[in-house]
């Protein structure tokens, strides 16, 4: 009896001994593994239910390795319920906002028109409301800038966005985003100066998307620096890429906010949202239009001294393009 009593407090601690092995094992090549940034094949192994059960004593498969695939498989259960609902959330938030969008930008589109035909009118009237007027205006646009934004956004999220390329003078664009941002630039008294490659060429690609990237980037610079000088660069570079950059003497920003930096609806600092305004998209549409072109983004800066931002296109098949038209 005795006897018998001693190989069954023996078996007992041996259980216990060898599933303490087991899960020690296991972490060890879990953390080995994460070092690695792998999984090793013998880790792999021991994960492996089946691998387990048919390689341990019924014991440690009842208390040890079942529950162990009970708790796994709730787990994967949870995680896949999880993640079916957030796409979920993300589908139905990506057509609210562009329904939105939309529903706005027809009564904004209305008041833009119409107050800049009662402006005309008031200056040829000689009515005093003019000024007026004009800032129902500008309102107005601004608030049609940052509707397009959102319903932009939207549209790469539900991957609805289309790349229209074409073929444009590089110099044409240039200038005429320069024309556009000159209101912009005067509001802080900043200087914008060009400096381009005199043979820039032609480009294929979308006109559209690159126009609103930098005016988004020349639009930041603008509203972040004061009494300084924006720079707008464009040249080619080996294999025919083209480089686009935006560098202000502004504010700059810290390493910590440059991880965060090309997030939506994300500024460097909260504070800027109260003093600038802005929903804090501009730059995550400028990324991630540019990866849709095939293109690199980079940013540099220092703090209190100012920011590059840069983007880097493929030129396109231009070539191709005026062979076929010839």
């Amino acid at each position: 009896m005795i006897k018998k009593m001693l190989n069954n407090e023996f078996l007992l601690i041996a259980t216990k001994i060898a599933a303490i092995i087991l899960i020690i094992e296991l972490l060890i090549m879990y953390v080995l593994s994460f070092f690695e940034g792998q999984l090793s094949p013998t880790f792999e192994m021991l994960v492996d239910p089946f691998t387990l059960v048919l390689t341990s004593t019924p014991i440690i498969t009842y208390y040890v390795i079942l529950p162990y695939i009970r708790y796994r498989d709730k787990v994967e259960v949870t995680l896949s319920h999880l993640s079916e609902e957030a796409l979920a959330a993300n589908k139905a938030k990506s057509e609210f906002l562009a329904m939105m969008s939309h529903e706005l930008r027809t009564p904004l589109n209305a008041i833009i028109g119409y107050s800049e035909f009662l402006s005309e009118q008031a200056e040829e009237d000689n009515f005093p409301i003019s000024r007026e007027l004009n800032q129902i205006n500008s309102a107005g646009k601004h608030l049609l800038a940052l509707i397009n934004n959102i319903l932009d956004l939207s549209k790469l999220e539900a991957g609805k966005t289309e790349v229209f390329k074409e073929t444009f003078s590089l110099q044409d664009m240039v200038v005429n985003v320069a024309s556009m941002v000159e209101a912009l630039m005067k509001m802080n008294q900043n200087q914008l100066i060009l400096e381009i490659d005199k043979n820039l060429g032609l480009m294929h690609s979308d006109f559209v998307k690159i126009r609103q990237n930098l005016l988004n980037l020349l639009s930041n610079a603008a509203k972040f620096t004061e009494n300084g000088k924006i720079v707008l660069t464009v040249k080619v570079e080996p294999n025919d890429w083209i480089l686009f950059s935006v560098q202000d003497s502004g504010c700059g920003i810290t390493s910590e906010q440059l991880e965060k930096l090309f997030n939506p609806f994300i500024q460097a600092d909260s504070s800027t949202t109260r003093k600038h305004g802005g929903t804090g998209l501009g730059l995550s549409l400028f990324k991630r239009y540019t990866e849709l072109l095939d293109g690199t983004t980079s940013v540099e800066s220092i703090p209190n001294q100012g920011s590059t931002f840069s983007m880097r296109l493929p030129r396109g098949d231009v070539d191709d393009i005026l062979l076929s038209e010839a």
